[in-house]
């Protein structure tokens, strides 16, 4: 079965919709990896869309924050903002789906699904180090995270006991890249952000990972940061959406707005 693995969409309906449009026809199963909302302006748009997609879904740290499942004392202003404001936008259903989302390590269709770290939702994970834990304990040989909003990974070779940070972005000169994984060896794959990405890329990048023979596949580009400020700068017309709005228009111009999935098939 082929899995699309989404995560970190951020209320950016935009992003979304350019990812599912390119991933037609591709996937069998979708899940996502929590912060469904938060920071963009269409909270309720993108959260009917994955509902309506049936996205097997765990919470993340902004789902929490946004249903006052968590308290925002930590977050930065304009994630506070943003919270504040995506938290008075939804509808109840899309509120009430919110706080009812599981948390991970969820295990779906023989990979498991964390939003962070897998003993702790909330904790980032950038560091082979960090990673190390989750590698040996998962109950699956594949774990999927978000939060941190960069694509990459870990790999953990039982034989040699070698750990390794992976590089899972295409070349500035190629539109895919591809990892062979390794029977005996232990991954923990990042697929990045759909709504606000931070790995300093500046091409549109969105992620596909077929399990096909063992393979992982990166591609790209589907959107631009000019279409999500776009869509941004509607919102805020109105002046009601103007600090989500600002929130993620903020983010975009320091980073970059692009769709990023993946395609588990196995």
């Amino acid at each position: 079965m082929r899995i699309l693995v989404l995560s970190d969409l951020h209320g950016n309906a935009t992003a979304l919709n350019a990812a599912l449009a390119a991933a037609q026809g591709r996937w069998e199963q979708i899940v996502c990896l929590g912060d469904v909302v938060g920071y963009g302006p269409d909270p309720n748009e993108v959260t009917s869309k994955i509902r309506e997609l049936g996205a097997q879904t765990i919470r993340g740290n902004h789902d929490k924050a946004a249903t006052g499942l968590m308290p925002t004392d930590d977050f930065n202003p304009i994630a506070k903002a943003a919270v504040d404001w995506t938290r008075s936008q939804l509808s109840p259903d899309n509120l009430k789906w919110l706080t009812e989302l599981p948390h991970g390590p969820l295990e779906v269709g023989g990979i498991v699904l964390v939003h962070g770290a897998l003993q702790d939702e909330d904790e980032y994970v950038f560091t082979p180090e960090q990673a190390l834990e989750g590698l040996l304990d998962s109950a699956a040989g594949v774990t999927f995270f978000g939060h941190t909003h960069h694509q990459g990974g870990f790999s953990y070779s039982n034989a040699t006991n070698h750990l390794e940070m992976l590089n899972l972005r295409p070349r500035s000169s190629e539109s895919f890249a591809a990892l062979r994984l390794n029977e005996g060896s232990r991954y923990l794959l990042n697929p990045g952000s759909i709504g606000q990405p931070r790995d300093g890329d500046p091409r549109p990048i969105w992620n596909t990972t077929s399990w096909s023979s063992g393979a992982f596949l990166t591609t790209s580009p589907t959107c631009n940061r000019e279409c999500a400020l776009r869509a941004c700068r509607r919102r805020s017309c109105s002046g009601s959406a103007s600090a989500a709005s600002r929130a993620t228009s903020h983010s975009l111009k320091i980073w970059r707005a692009n769709p990023t999935g993946t395609f588990y098939s196995g």
